[in-house]
């Protein structure tokens, strides 16, 4: 059997990355990607995340930023 890809829309992105929806747009605007992860564009025109990429790169901004290195 094949297996579904879980997506996220960006307003559920953004809440778990904790920036702003207008944050994200603006960077795909002048980088073409969040940081890496180039979303998918749904048929109705909405953007979408695959949540897999989502959660590795949430994980990664953790282990970069300073409230992060607490964890580590």
């Amino acid at each position: 059997m094949s297996e579904r890809t879980e997506y996220l829309a960006t307003s559920e992105v953004a809440k778990l990355l904790k920036i702003k929806g207008v944050t994200i747009h603006q960077r795909l605007w002048k980088h073409g990607s969040l940081y890496g992860l180039v979303p998918e564009r749904a048929l109705n025109g909405r953007l979408r995340f695959p949540a897999n990429a989502v959660r590795d790169l949430q994980r990664a901004l953790l282990l970069t930023t300073p409230e992060g290195s607490e964890v580590a």
